[in-house]
């Protein structure tokens, strides 16, 4: 939008380079972490739930670790503002820069104990994982070994549809659960009267102008041309109601984007925050919506 705007030749490939390199520039130099170890209350929120749900899932015998690719001190900084000096009490197993999703297919990489007090790895071999201590790197196989987690009893959340879910979910059978930040905004959109009351109508144009193909008489013709034109500037105002350059992440009009059908793939559950389980039941069962295929008969 910027070099179009100001009328500045751009190949769109150079662009997209660019920018990834800055966004892993930014990761990798750790500048990213600084910035919100230095204004946690701006990034985090304090009262998201995240404390009662763990919490209530430990209460109730579930077993819970985590494995993330940022480093212990910025993980505990955080976790101590959202759930006490206690966090680590509540998870069986804690790895950190485990590099997903090398963690999830490497098989050499063997876990090293961490020591916050000297920040500093251990070189003893790592045989079992202990409750309270703090490992890094490993690898999927070796969690499996040594804690008998595998397959349709193990739920994990992540945030990164490739880095996070991908392998857990095709490779080691793991249930998934997608958290998406962006979709509090689009349910919320997509439940404004403008929004539906435009799809509504959207669908009769569709009807009218699908139907009225096989009248091939002038005037006919004129009008499906009208009702065309319609269509099209309602399908663009539906589009601005999420983003203006790019509309929804989950929809192009009407199908999934590539996004959305990468999601259904890897993902049992996705929401926008994981407090969202605290308003079901530990035995709650999620059950999928069946699908109209295009050769059913819509019931």
């Amino acid at each position: 939008q910027f070099f179009m705007e100001n009328g500045i030749p751009y190949d769109p490939e150079y662009v997209f380079h660019d920018v990834r390199s800055a966004v892993q520039g930014v990761h990798t130099s750790g500048l990213l972490h600084s910035q919100i170890l230095a204004d946690l209350e701006t990034y985090l929120d304090k009262d998201s739930g995240t404390s009662d749900l763990l919490e209530s899932l430990v209460s109730q015998g579930k077993q819970l670790f985590l494995i993330t690719n940022s480093g212990f001190p910025f993980v505990d900084a955080g976790m101590k503002f959202l759930i006490g000096n206690h966090w680590r009490d509540l998870f069986e197993v804690i790895i950190t820069k485990a590099r997903k999703p090398k963690f999830f297919n490497e098989s050499k990489r063997p876990f090293r104990i961490y020591d916050p007090q000297t920040n500093s790895e251990s070189y003893d071999r790592v045989l079992k994982l202990s409750k309270g201590k703090i490992y890094q790197q490993g690898n999927y196989y070796m969690l499996q070994d040594m804690t008998g987690w595998y397959g349709f009893n193990v739920l994990y959340f992540g945030d990164h549809v490739y880095s996070d879910l991908a392998d857990p979910s095709l490779k080691h059978g793991w249930r998934t659960g997608a958290i998406i930040p962006e979709l509090e905004r689009e349910i919320i959109r997509s439940n404004c009267l403008e929004y539906q009351q435009a799809v509504k109508w959207l669908n009769i144009l569709q009807n009218l102008i699908e139907n009225a193909q096989m009248d091939t008489t002038q005037d006919t013709t004129e009008i499906r041309q009208s009702w065309l034109d319609e269509r099209k500037e309602i399908r663009n105002y539906t589009k601005s109601l999420f983003n203006a350059q790019f509309g929804s992440i989950f929809r192009t009009y009407h199908n999934p984007t590539y996004f959305s059908r990468r999601l259904a793939r890897f993902a049992d559950l996705y929401m926008s925050n994981v407090r969202n389980l605290l308003n079901y039941p530990i035995e709650h069962t999620f059950y999928p919506r069946r699908m109209e295929l295009p050769h059913e008969p819509h019931v």
